[in-house]
């Protein structure tokens, strides 16, 4: 429903692309996706680029933290690759520890963050 949030708890931790996937299934497309993030891995810098180049996310904008640059600088260039040849993915590197996900489907605005809780 319009306006409703949902909380989910786990034990264990997911990433938050677990629910692009979903997304796209259930809306048809994400027309844009923005993501805030401290760190992305190869395995889904490579999922999201697939989706990308298939249509089922439209535009695509990514804040990570400016630290991969050292912690994974393999990523880092694949992605700067990525951004430099494709119009529909902007980059910007900034110090960051957030984990935000903000997607737009049609006329549906929807938010995912994470985050670590103590216990």
């Amino acid at each position: 429903e319009q306006g409703e949030c949902l909380f989910l708890w786990t034990d264990k931790s997911f990433n938050a692309f677990t629910f692009v996937p979903y997304l796209i299934k259930e809306r048809g497309k994400i027309d844009e996706l923005t993501l805030s993030t401290y760190s992305i891995n190869k395995r889904i810098l490579l999922s999201f680029m697939r989706l990308v180049e298939a249509g089922q996310i439209g535009k695509m904008y990514l804040l990570v933290a400016d630290s991969l640059k050292h912690q994974r600088p393999v990523v880092t260039d694949l992605l700067d690759s990525f951004a430099h040849s494709r119009p529909q993915l902007q980059v910007k590197y900034a110090w960051n520890h957030s984990k935000i996900m903000l997607a737009k489907c049609g006329d549906d605005h929807l938010i995912v963050e994470g985050s670590v809780q103590d216990k």
